[in-house]
């Protein structure tokens, strides 16, 4: 589950229940302890990170984290996972919720990172997007 910055020559990676940074300059740095991510992707513009981490109920919650000014990461969204930015404004994530013999995905949603709108999407899966800045490829 690495991921490079769109913007810079920084790998981010998850290692033994951490998120590390990695650069040739300082080698690599813990960048986020205690965070055991999946799916991390960036914003084409790298001002934005997004990543799923697992729950205890076997659903996933995402977390982003404003790349380009810092800060900690902040609860985006609840019962939701596979996130994929489409651009520098829209993530795009599966649904998730409780089936009968287990977790069950629900349904695409696209995230609106403006004004916290979410809505139903038509792209079903989201396989590739250009710049590649997803861990999904």
């Amino acid at each position: 589950m690495a991921v490079w910055s769109p913007t810079s020559e920084t790998l981010f990676y998850r290692q033994n229940g951490d998120v590390w940074q990695w650069t040739q300059a300082a080698g690599a740095q813990r960048y986020l302890p205690g965070v055991n991510w999946y799916y991390p992707t960036f914003s084409a513009d790298g001002s934005r990170l997004a990543y799923a981490v697992p729950r205890a109920d076997g659903l996933h919650d995402i977390y982003l984290i404003d790349a380009a000014h810092g800060g900690s990461p902040q609860l985006l969204k609840g019962a939701r996972t596979l996130p994929v930015f489409l651009n520098s404004n829209q993530l795009w994530y599966w649904s998730e919720g409780q089936g009968i013999c287990g977790v069950g995905i629900n349904h695409p949603l696209v995230y609106d990172i403006t004004d916290g709108s979410e809505a139903a999407s038509i792209i079903d899966q989201v396989v590739a997007v250009w710049p590649a800045t997803s861990s999904n490829f």
